[in-house]
């Protein structure tokens, strides 16, 4: 199988050794013949085409496979098959690759004749050093696909949040129908503004038109099957939606001339930030569930996204650790806690996927004796939270009742002992108890502790500003009232809301 590329124009863009080969032989297979070297072939050639493939195929996955399949039969003749496809073989050619596949499966030799790709001329149109400048390619149809693989929205499991840098040189390969040119702009809006400037490149290096328009109105251009799009890129503080741009600027803030305040930043002062940004983040939670909005928590996070990028650009500033050495850290162990999922280990249930992440955890751990099964638990973590942690940890280790019976029994003793505590002192340490317990509960029940009291807390809150407004309502000053009154105005707030 010998494969050839026609170069990006007419023939005066092959490579000598393209012409060499195309012109010694009898017989040549293109993918297409819309192509302007096409017509220079020897007279008398015999030509074949896939055209026709496209036009019968119901996807061009299945044209190129079909491609791919009828030239592994062809190359298995004595005198072999040569392919011809636009541009270089293996510049943007899923056909070449597919035929490679399949004549290396079947033990076919396989020749490569080199030609200019469309790169080239493109780059050149357009004042590009793809290397200088980081230039990255695309494929303009798998563009529109990543973004409307998932009925019109963007897909929460896709591999790659965003599919183009823009903050990078970008060229889109093969913008070949009007219909593709105008999901392509639908994407690209989601990144960049209606006005940036784009340049179409048509027929690079041969008949070639170069078509600069807004964004806005590319869709409004005349577009064939030699057409590539570039896509200047943005600066990157015109980059808001890039996580990049967020440590740019903490960066920055950092850096000489930034920020007076950032620039005093520590750790340890930082602390403080960071623990109030994480509360900041449950409470957008908790506004999130009674109002189901949603854009708090949003913001919230980025908030504390900041502060912990300020953390790993102090550790680098003072070589105590890159923020590579923290991802790096988090994925591998990510990665090795969960087998089941990034390997070949079977789970059946969360009971199981727990007891597998602590045996691992151990082993990371080395045994040592300080590894204990409770592990590592945050004196600044809410007392509530951090005893229902630490109380499962010591159940999933075995210590634990056989029942929530048993639960419920072990709280009505410490209540006793709460009601004949003495003193102060013994009051507060059987009050402890007791709280430990109702964490302890929660867990049997599969109830968050922490979460529970703050939605009773929540409802108490309400409730009681309900009560102030109807007594207000009334003309009654509300804590004058007196029980008997406030509890029926409590009962009045309480119906009205179960109603």
């Amino acid at each position: 199988m010998t494969i050839v590329g026609l170069g990006p124009g007419g023939p005066e863009l092959l490579t000598r050794e393209a012409e060499e080969v195309l012109h010694g032989a009898t017989e040549v297979w293109l993918r297409t013949r819309r192509h302007p070297t096409v017509s220079g072939l020897p007279a008398g050639q015999r030509v074949h085409s896939f055209d026709g493939l496209y036009r019968r195929a119901r996807s061009i996955d299945a044209v190129y496979g079909s491609i791919a399949e009828r030239l592994s039969a062809l190359a298995r003749r004595p005198r072999g098959v040569v392919y011809a496809v636009p541009g270089h073989p293996l510049v943007g050619e899923r056909s070449v690759r597919l035929a490679v596949q399949a004549a290396e499966g079947a033990g076919l030799p396989v020749r490569i004749v080199a030609g200019l790709s469309f790169l080239e001329p493109t780059c050149a149109a357009v004042g590009l050093d793809p290397i200088a400048d980081g230039l990255q390619v695309l494929d303009a149809a798998a563009l529109a696909a990543n973004h409307f693989a998932n009925g019109h929205r963007r897909d929460p499991f896709a591999a790659r949040g965003r599919f183009v840098d823009v903050t990078r040189p970008t060229v889109l390969t093969q913008l070949d129908s009007a219909r593709l040119v105008a999901s392509v702009k639908l994407a690209l809006l989601e990144q960049l503004s209606s006005e940036h400037e784009v340049v179409l490149v048509s027929g690079a290096g041969g008949a070639q038109r170069v078509t600069r328009t807004p964004l806005a109105w590319l869709d409004r251009a005349r577009v064939d099957h030699l057409t590539s799009l570039y896509v200047p890129p943005l600066a990157q503080l015109d980059d808001l939606a890039s996580f990049d741009t967020l440590r740019y600027i903490v960066m920055r803030l950092r850096a000489e001339g930034g920020c007076p305040w950032d620039r005093e930043q520590t750790h340890v002062s930082l602390r403080p930030s960071v623990i109030e940004e994480a509360y900041e983040v449950g409470e957008a939670v908790d506004r999130g569930i009674e109002s189901d909005d949603w854009s708090p928590l949003a913001e919230e996070i980025g908030d504390l996204m900041m502060n912990l990028l300020l953390h790993g650009q102090i550790g680098a500033e003072s070589e105590q650790f890159w923020l590579e050495d923290t991802l790096r850290a988090v994925n591998a162990k990510l990665i090795r806690r969960h087998p089941h999922v990034f390997g070949d280990l079977r789970v059946n249930g969360i009971d199981e996927v727990w007891a597998n992440w602590d045996r691992i955890k151990r082993a990371e751990k080395g045994e040592r004796a300080a590894a204990s099964r409770l592990g590592e638990l945050p004196a600044a973590l809410p007392a509530l939270s951090r005893a229902q942690t630490m109380g499962r940890r010591a159940r999933r280790a075995g210590f634990a009742w056989a029942n929530v019976g048993g639960v419920w029994d072990k709280l009505g003793e410490e209540l006793a002992e709460l009601r004949a505590a003495a003193t102060t002192g013994d009051s507060a340490e059987e009050l402890g108890d007791v709280l430990w317990m109702v964490a302890t509960l929660a867990d049997y029940l599969d109830v968050d502790a922490e979460e529970a009291l703050r939605a009773a807390t929540r409802k108490f809150q309400r409730r009681f500003l309900g009560m102030e407004q109807l007594a207000s309502a009334a003309g009654e000053d509300f804590p004058t009232l007196g029980l008997a009154r406030q509890s029926a105005l409590w009962q009045q707030v309480k119906d009205a809301e179960s109603a």
